[in-house]
């Protein structure tokens, strides 16, 4: 699709004559283009630095801003890339870029663009297109000193969704103070604006909030164990792994970026849990999955759930047709019987459509029917000892 911002980007001196970082850098902020809507061009400079043993990279937003024109929140400060796009204008025209990214010196950069990294190196895209995740917004105001003492400079428009698991904000607690140290590094924070949250079911997705609290890593990150490797959306945790690689920004970050305020591209206006299925199913069986469902659009949802044409073993969807207020959530099944049916592997799609809306998603779910006769299949792991 056609991007919906204009995101330039000039390279530093160690940079600038590498065509390999050029290109793998330009095309992580594409997919960034396509994703976030803005009027004003985001200026982008980045380059090598000596950021420390393990340290991939870094980076950040140039200055923020507050009680601008189109400001959603009194007295919040906005990193200035989303600032920029709220008040529809170049707000800092004297600051020549609007977030800066650090490279880290001397790591084994892998600089493709097709996701296959191979063994012992990092996947550069993937920990661009990262780094200018913080850069356009996904940073916190708080910190935790060497005494425990936690504080808040801002509040930044991240810090207005802080919360632990009981329900209680970082922004209610005193500023600052041992308590609020002691909720950053409880374990046992989240995000809870209504984006992000419908993007994953209804339930609050987990902030990164360990004991000791790790300057650059805690709370401006996922949380790792919830969002591992290979997850949809752990491009913003705060590990990447040798060979690991992940080019889609996630569901969570896109409804956490709309909660902070950036508009987001061609939204589906429905998110749809679990995303894709694979299961086993004996043939002249049948079995039922449950799915969860949540209006994600900024008006009432009018869905209706069918299966790709041709569809082998989809005999039942309940209800196939509902009507969803703003954040609304509710489930529906989704029947499979393989009566009748030879065995072999069958890609079924649930295909789930809005009234309001032109974008369709599409749930992908592959059923492997099983008549008995399989040969059983064993594996190792590891490989070799």
């Amino acid at each position: 699709r056609p991007p919906t911002a204009d995101i330039q980007i000039t390279f530093g001196p160690g940079a600038e004559g590498n065509e390999d970082v050029q290109n793998a850098f330009e095309f992580a902020l594409e997919i960034w283009s396509r994703e976030i809507v803005s009027s004003v061009p985001i200026q982008v400079f980045a380059d090598f630095a000596d950021l420390g043993p393990g340290v991939l990279a870094s980076a950040g937003p140039t200055t923020f801003f507050s009680n601008f024109p189109g400001a959603p929140q009194e007295d919040v400060f906005y990193p200035v890339a989303l600032a920029n796009s709220l008040a529809g204008e170049d707000l800092a025209p004297d600051t020549p870029f609007d977030l800066v990214v650090n490279l880290g010196n001397g790591i084994p950069f892998y600089f493709g663009t097709d996701g296959n990294t191979p063994a012992g190196l990092f996947d550069f895209v993937t920990i661009a297109l990262h780094e200018a995740g913080h850069g356009l917004g996904f940073i916190d105001g708080g910190t935790v000193d060497g005494n425990g003492v936690g504080s808040i400079n801002g509040p930044i428009t991240f810090d207005l969704f802080v919360v632990d698991g009981n329900g209680v904000r970082a922004l209610d607690l005193p500023n600052p103070s041992p308590e609020l140290g002691a909720f950053y590094t409880s374990g046992n924070v989240f995000a809870d604006g209504q984006f992000a949250v419908a993007a994953l079911g209804g339930t609050l997705p987990q902030l990164f909030a360990p004991n000791p609290f790790q300057g650059g890593s805690s709370i401006a990150h996922w949380d790792e164990a919830t969002f591992p490797a290979g997850d949809p959306n752990s491009l913003m945790s705060p590990q990447v792994g040798a060979s690991e690689s992940i080019f889609n920004i996630g569901d969570i970050t896109r409804g956490h970026f709309r909660d902070m305020g950036w508009v987001i591209a061609n939204q589906a206006p429905v998110a749809v849990a679990p995303g894709n299925a694979t299961f086993d199913l004996p043939t002249e069986e049948s079995t039922t999955l449950e799915f969860n469902i949540t209006n994600i659009a900024a008006e009432l949802a009018t869905v209706t759930i069918a299966t790709n044409e041709g569809s082998t073993l989809i005999t039942e969807i309940v209800p196939a047709e509902l009507q969803l207020a703003l954040a609304e959530s509710t489930t529906f099944q989704v029947t499979f019987s393989a009566a009748g049916i030879a065995s072999g592997i069958f890609d079924e799609t649930l295909i789930i459509t809005t009234a309001e809306s032109e974008l369709v998603s599409e749930v992908p779910i592959t059923v492997r029917v099983l008549d008995g006769s399989e040969i059983p299949e064993f594996s190792v792991n590891p490989e070799s000892f």
